[in-house]
């Protein structure tokens, strides 16, 4: 039988993610004489669990587990897993990470494809960025504050805190 802490704290539906990703995994214990670990598990099998281990974004509500910064992003790791994890699943959420991957290698133009890809599923996190290209161009479209406003309202409306934030300095 579960603490009635535990069952309280899955009642809340505002929690963030990654608390309750803390809360609800265990994680394996380290001691001072050990190294934390700093590259993704290699047990993980899966091109989907590598994947998501090394290209899934922070600001992303749907994501698995913290998430890693674009900076941070391994391309020649997470490259060949989140292209496979698309491929295999066509998943928007696989979708969405494999543009991020592309993004994280500037390969900008591939990666605003499958952001509309993701987008054109109904992926909050992929809409928004489709909207950040508008508003930044990034080489590939020219810049277009009405265009990004319509994705970033879109994205917005599908609940993505960071395209209200975007869609908030446009006012």
């Amino acid at each position: 039988m579960q603490p009635i802490f535990l069952r309280k704290l899955q009642q809340l539906t505002a929690i963030p993610t990654a608390f309750c990703f803390l809360l609800t995994t265990s994680a394996p214990s380290y001691s001072a004489d050990q190294p934390f670990p700093t590259e993704a598990p290699k047990a993980l099998g899966s091109a989907q669990e590598r994947c998501d281990a090394l290209a899934n974004s922070p600001t992303d509500q749907l994501r698995v587990g913290l998430g890693v910064t674009l900076e941070k992003i391994r391309v020649d790791e997470a490259l060949p897993a989140c292209k496979e994890a698309a491929q295999r699943t066509s998943t928007p959420h696989f979708i969405f990470l494999y543009g991020r991957v592309l993004f994280a290698e500037k390969n900008y133009g591939e990666a605003l494809k499958q952001f509309k890809r993701a987008a054109s599923k109904g992926y909050a996190a992929a809409i928004e960025l489709v909207g950040a290209f508008y508003d930044q161009g990034y080489g590939v479209v020219a810049p277009n504050v009405s265009e990004a406003a319509k994705w970033f309202r879109q994205a917005a409306e599908a609940g993505d805190s960071s395209a209200m934030n975007s869609l908030g300095v446009f006012y």
